[in-house]
């Protein structure tokens, strides 16, 4: 018998004023005839908008998996500091049978596949949650990311065509970025080829098979490949190829983030303290990249957003948390 999930123990755990607004909250973004994607709750700091966000969370998780047109529910949260959104993710988490996952970037759902992946039918309807800032994953810039997200961007574009040993060298040095030394590199890799069988890295197919139809028509493979032709069979790279490898590094993980995003359906979004994304909040034609990516995601049919609002309050997010 399939298991249902209610937001009683979770709605009993707040204040009077706290269940009132989640009510309010929810009936406003899913119910009412007249009824809105967006919902801002503002209040004092310590007056408990992270408890009213787990009791809307609750009230959709419990009103969507009686949706036939539902088959995953996503809960997206996205705040400004890394430490922070891994905080209160836990804290948002309203049962401990729900799917679990950690902070993590657009660019790095290509290599959990098992996020994306249904539970079996005896299960609750899968609920995944997942957290992320703008730096991480909107505002590329000439941020090459972590190793770990060139690991996967090298073994994708690997996948794309068979490559010589200088060529596949070259590409690795490319893709190297702050990382010491390619055998420092290549151990990243290994961790990447262990996800899967046969030494193989195993990955979400959505999005797997959107990116190599995207690259494969894209300029950018005709940059990367000319780049590599360039570095094929020299001891390394000049200090105008670190720079056009920073910039080819950003573009793929902007392409990535941008097919990641197609691939999520998500149902309830939630920006805390969003007064500080209003960049990406931008509409018109003048808004940025990052903010183009955001709206691919926030103006998605089936998401509805709730913004959390307090006092003004910015923790130091140090530069090299993107890096």
């Amino acid at each position: 018998m399939t298991m249902r999930f209610t937001s009683k123990a979770v709605l009993e755990q707040l204040h009077g004023f706290q269940r009132a607004t989640v009510e309010h909250g929810f009936r406003r973004l899913y119910l009412d005839g007249d009824s809105t994607r967006r919902f801002l709750v503002a209040d004092e700091t310590g007056l408990g908008k992270t408890h009213v966000a787990r009791g809307i969370i609750a009230k959709t998780i419990e009103h969507l998996q009686d949706d036939d047109a539902v088959k995953r529910i996503d809960i997206i949260y996205v705040c400004s500091n890394i430490d922070i959104a891994d905080q209160n993710l836990r804290k948002l988490m309203v049962s401990t049978v729900h799917r679990k996952t950690p902070a993590t970037r657009l660019t790095m759902l290509v290599a959990q596949p098992e996020l994306l992946e249904p539970l079996p039918d005896d299960a609750l309807k899968p609920v995944t949650f997942l957290s992320f800032t703008p730096a991480t994953s909107f505002d590329f810039g000439w941020q090459t990311g972590k190793a770990e997200e060139r690991a996967v961007l090298y073994l994708l574009l690997k996948d794309v065509r068979e490559l010589q040993r200088r060529e596949d060298t070259a590409l690795r040095r490319i893709l190297q970025g702050n990382v010491g030394s390619l055998d420092g590199f290549e151990r990243y890799i290994d961790i990447r080829k262990r996800g899967g069988e046969d030494g193989m890295p195993r990955w979400e197919p959505g999005i797997h098979r959107l990116f190599m139809k995207t690259y494969r028509s894209s300029q950018l493979r005709d940059r990367v490949e000319g780049l590599v032709e360039t570095v094929s069979g020299r001891p390394g790279l000049t200090k105008e190829q670190h720079g056009l490898a920073r910039q080819l590094t950003a573009e793929l993980r902007q392409m990535l983030a941008r097919c990641s995003v197609k691939a999520l359906d998500p149902d309830l979004i939630i920006l805390d303290e969003f007064q500080r994304f209003s960049d990406l909040l931008a509409t018109g034609e003048e808004r940025s990249e990052a903010a183009e990516l955001a709206n691919h995601l926030f103006e998605q049919e089936t998401a509805r957003v709730l913004l959390l609002s307090a006092t003004p309050y910015k923790p130091y997010t140090p530069a090299d948390e993107a890096l």
